[in-house]
């Protein structure tokens, strides 16, 4: 998990986190942006879900929205979904907020074989690994520095991918 390059750069990628109603659907709206900066990048695919169920078509959190589209981001429309087995089958790639989070996903889908392309997030941002804190209940400046977080990593990992694609 902590590696930064990829044996092949991904095409397809899942960001997870517990609820996908805020830092998974964070990341999702940052990558796709920062994803269209880079001409070689066009046509890698982002989707964001959660591990636990009790969000399933809720809308992004308020403050996730807030901060979002105080950065430029459309949250708007976001809706949160619970990981299946399909996404895990469709992502090259699965970028999970935090560990727990990886447990989880190596505990639901071990059948499938996943844990060569199952990463931490913060990972790309410096070389060891670190979690994003969860915001979720928190107040503004716990969102604030959890979009600080994501942002900067996802910077980081769009440029990682763009230049093994190169």
């Amino acid at each position: 998990m902590s590696s930064r390059a990829f044996n092949h750069p991904p095409k397809r990628i899942l960001i997870v986190c517990k609820g996908n109603i805020c830092r998974s659907a964070l990341a999702e709206v940052i990558l796709r942006k920062e994803i269209l900066d880079y001409p070689s990048l066009q046509g890698v695919e982002v989707r964001s879900a959660g591990t636990e169920n009790y969000n399933v078509g809720r809308g992004a959190d308020p403050s996730a929205v807030r901060i979002a589209a105080e950065h430029g981001y459309d949250l708007g429309r976001h809706i949160a979904k619970q990981v299946q087995r399909e996404d895990i089958a469709w992502a090259d790639l699965v970028v999970a907020m935090d560990r727990s989070n990886v447990d989880r996903l190596l505990g639901l889908f071990a059948d499938l074989g996943i844990k060569d392309k199952v990463r931490l997030l913060m990972t790309f941002a410096r070389e060891e690994d670190g979690d994003i804190p969860d915001p979720y209940k928190g107040d503004y400046t716990q969102f604030r520095n959890a979009f600080v977080l994501i942002h900067s990593a996802c910077k980081e990992m769009v440029k990682v991918i763009a230049v093994q694609e190169s």
